[in-house]
């Protein structure tokens, strides 16, 4: 894809795009607007019909399919946007283009780069998530049938010109096959100069009592995390009426969240909509800690963006899930929070109890919650990086 190659335009290529709610819509649009104003031509490509054109700059979004929810639907929907995509970068992409293909529909740069073979092109995988190893943790009955799609992704990962990681983990996963692999971490959406103290939050003043002990989840509640610990803990804790368990936002696993919460009769659980991008910082700090989850067979073929977020409010995060798996050994190597097994109900009572008791130990976590923020880098440093690696394509 280098032969010929001269200075063009940005695709961006994303399942959602602004203003949609989902992570890596609104981090795809971000660095849409970072290229921009940077003076780069940038067209955009997107699956929902609620996405809006952007207000400045040059947009193009093409074929756009009717969201779908659910799984399967999801699934179904996949070949209609990668044929009408297909059809479409044929068409409209030009020599000098680069293209950014996220993970988000998953596998979809394999579709892409064979839409664009022989077309002097540069090609950027961002890899938000593994798949198929996605799909085979969550189906391990389709295994069989699945892992032959790694291969195929693997000998494509060869012939492309970068591939972004979010981690090092996930980065570890492509050596050996990609050509070129990056790590660039997801930024946060809050500057930690955003985040008001535990006591000024307004959506804790409204909420909860001053003498109360908030576990807070914030964010998208997908297939990926895990709620039966929580819940479980949050049981035997049900006589202990001033610990608050604050779930902010929705996603697949909401409504059997709220159906197991009213099943044992929990009153201790408060659930309020995704907070809009200008209330995030004041919503995060309504936290006294904040809980973060991930099933132990997703460990390090996802990585749960809202880390950054919770650290720039300067709060100790409770992890469930994978106790030496990535996000683990990254609070851990910080001392920024605690972890707990996937299924230790005990453990997570006890570390709850813990951080309530000690509200020194919780400023200590808070504090290098904080320090870990500044060593992943600011959103600036991570869309100067981005911008760093389209420049080097274009001198290659």
């Amino acid at each position: 894809m280098s032969g010929g190659y001269r200075h063009g335009r940005i695709w961006i290529i994303n399942q959602w795009l602004p203003p949609h709610p989902a992570p890596t819509a609104v981090l795809a649009g971000e660095l849409a607007h970072a290229f921009e104003v940077a003076g780069w031509r940038v067209l955009r490509m997107s699956r929902g019909r609620a996405v809006d054109p952007p207000a400045s700059g040059d947009h193009h979004e093409i074929d756009r399919v009717q969201p779908a929810t659910g799984m399967f639907a999801k699934l179904a929907a996949w070949p209609r946007f990668a044929w009408r995509g297909y059809r479409a970068l044929r068409r409209e992409v030009a020599d000098g283009d680069c293209l950014i293909v996220t993970s988000d529909p998953p596998l979809y740069f394999l579709v892409a780069r064979f839409a664009l073979r022989g077309r002097a092109v540069r090609f950027v995988h961002w890899s938000q998530d593994v798949y198929p190893e996605v799909a085979i943790a969550h189906w391990p009955a389709l295994a069989r049938w699945l892992a032959p799609l790694a291969r195929l992704r693997d000998r494509a990962l060869g012939k492309i010109d970068r591939v972004v990681a979010i981690s090092p983990a996930m980065a570890e996963r492509f050596d050996g096959h990609a050509r070129d692999v990056v790590v660039i971490p997801n930024w946060t959406q809050v500057a930690h100069a955003e985040a008001p103290a535990t006591s000024e939050s307004r959506l804790r003043r409204a909420h909860f009592g001053g003498e109360d002990f908030v576990v807070m989840y914030s964010g998208n509640l997908g297939r990926v995390h895990e709620f039966d610990t929580l819940v479980e803990a949050a049981l035997k804790l049900v006589d202990e009426s001033r610990i608050r368990f604050l779930i902010v936002g929705e996603g697949p696993r909401l409504t059997a969240l709220k159906a197991r919460v009213a099943e044992l009769a929990l009153r201790s659980f408060t659930f309020l909509p995704l907070q809009a991008r200008e209330s995030l910082a004041d919503s995060l700090a309504a936290a006294d800690v904040h809980y973060v989850s991930l099933r132990s067979c997703f460990d390090g073929l996802v990585l749960p963006s809202k880390l950054y977020g919770i650290a720039a409010a300067g709060r100790p995060v409770l992890f469930c899930g994978k106790v030496d798996g990535e996000a683990a050994s990254l609070l851990a190597r910080h001392g920024c929070g605690l972890a707990v097994a996937e299924g230790d109900v005990d453990g997570l009572v006890g570390a709850i109890r813990q951080l309530r008791d000690d509200a020194g130990s919780r400023v200590r976590l808070g504090h290098a919650a904080l320090e870990l923020l500044a060593t992943q880098g600011t959103r600036e440093e991570a869309l100067r990086r981005w911008a760093d690696v389209v420049m080097a394509l274009q001198t290659e």
